[in-house]
């Protein structure tokens, strides 16, 4: 009888260290998850940050050759 008891107790108590493990793995998952798209949003962020600095040189370049381009028409 004590045996049967002890068996069925570490059954029940290796089911639930089964399920405790199971558990923490879906929690790991999604914490996992949660900091690949805080990772993600944040290089798209610095993405977009470069992108407007590109296209904020690109327009000062275009308005410096405007610039000059009208000069030069206005000197002659």
């Amino acid at each position: 009888m004590k045996t049967l008891l002890l068996a069925t107790f570490l059954a029940a108590a290796t089911a639930g260290a089964q399920d405790c493990y199971r558990r923490y793995d879906t929690a790991s998952e999604a914490f996992n998850r949660q900091q690949i798209a805080f990772e993600l949003q944040q290089l798209n962020h610095q993405l977009r940050i470069q992108q407007i600095r590109q296209e904020t040189l690109n327009n000062i370049e275009r308005e410096r050759f405007v610039n000059e381009t009208f000069r030069h028409i206005y000197e002659k």
